[in-house]
């Protein structure tokens, strides 16, 4: 019932407009030219072009928005709530392996870098008389 008495103020105004349009206020506006606004609504190109964008102007107020997207994705929120936090768990855990992973390297290297100083240090023993 709202959206009916939205469509029949629209009807109203678009009628209105269109008779001040197409009235004497139109010689005014040769002369000037059309807007901005006439032009990004294309009220500038003639009556018919008028008419067609106003028609245009009411279709976009009544549809729904977003109405393809129902169609296109037929899941619920819940549903979309779960996707979205298992994509999120799974892009964590893979992160984490690669840290656990860049770590485990750092960990591997420290400790070869220990071993061959160590086994360098008793390779040269005159090396620990100088500390």
């Amino acid at each position: 019932m709202n959206k009916f008495k939205s469509f029949v103020k629209i009807c109203v105004l678009s009628l209105v407009f269109l008779s001040l349009n197409l009235s004497g206020a139109a010689d005014e506006t040769e002369a000037q030219g059309p807007n901005a606004a006439e032009r990004a609504m294309g009220l500038a190109l003639g009556p018919w072009n008028t008419i067609k964008s106003s028609i245009n102007l009411v279709w976009l107020f009544l549809k729904p928005p977003n109405s393809n997207m129902d169609r296109e994705t037929p899941t619920s929120t819940g549903a979309m709530m779960k996707d979205a936090a298992t994509k999120s768990f799974e892009t964590s855990k893979s992160t984490a392996e690669d840290v656990a992973k860049a770590a485990g390297d750092a960990v591997h290297r420290t400790v070869e870098k220990a071993k061959r100083s160590v086994s360098h240090s008793e390779q040269n023993p005159s090396a620990n008389e100088d500390l």
